[in-house]
């Protein structure tokens, strides 16, 4: 009796071990279309205006669609309304479909075919470190970019095995290799510094309709010019 005991347990163990492995080796596997999720969180390190923020903006999350060199990214909440990026890196395009509250239904193009001028005040530098996340083994890096005497600092860990381009191309070019799983942005807002942290939440690979990827400007919407 006890040695069928003894066996029941370290088979019921074995199978636990069994789907544990399976679940890690699944989500590992390279993924080249689907969708990810991310959360967002903002962070002013006073408490007071944190609180306040967090009940303005509420839970702050996106959903981006991937496949063939194409993303989009849409990102709703009461204080920003519906924002959808677009991203053809095959074009070297990029569009920001947004209907705000205050502003209206606006969109703006960029071309993210950045030049060696373009790319000076970016810095992208591996820093050693590794974060697991999903199941994924990122490898870190510190950058930082400046744009108009501002500079932006970054702490990114990646995967090189979802194939998704992002609209952090348009910053990094081909210094950013891979999907950043986890991202941590320092910045100076109107002279406020400002902590934003993203991080994956789910990723899924299925077929993604090509109408995901539209790049027609919508009726109503007027040109953001700056």
């Amino acid at each position: 009796m006890k040695n069928t005991t003894k066996k029941s347990t370290i088979t019921y163990f074995s199978l636990i071990l069994i789907a544990l492995f399976s679940i890690q080796g699944f989500a590992q596997k390279e993924i080249k279309e689907g969708y990810i999720i991310q959360k967002m969180q903002l962070s002013t390190g006073d408490a007071t205006m944190d609180a306040q923020i967090q009940s303005m903006m509420g839970e702050l999350t996106s959903k981006t669609f991937f496949k063939n060199q194409l993303s989009s990214t849409t990102m709703n909440n009461p204080m920003a309304g519906n924002t959808k990026t677009i991203v053809d890196l095959n074009k070297k395009k990029m569009i920001i479909f947004m209907d705000n509250p205050m502003l209206g239904k606006k969109y703006k193009e960029d071309n993210i075919n950045l030049s060696e001028d373009d790319l000076k005040n970016v810095k992208f530098t591996s820093n050693g470190k590794t974060k697991t996340i999903l199941g994924y083994t990122c490898n870190g890096y510190d950058a930082s970019a400046e744009v108009d005497g501002n500079v932006t600092n970054m702490i990114l860990y990646v995967t090189e095995q979802i194939k998704a381009p992002t609209q952090y191309a348009a910053s990094f070019g081909e210094k950013l290799k891979g999907f950043p799983m986890f991202m941590e942005m320092s910045m100076n807002q109107g002279g406020m510094d400002m902590t934003m942290q993203m991080e994956v939440t789910e990723i899924k690979a299925e077929t993604v309709a090509d109408k995901e990827f539209d790049m027609t400007i919508p009726e109503g919407y007027s040109e953001i010019k700056m």
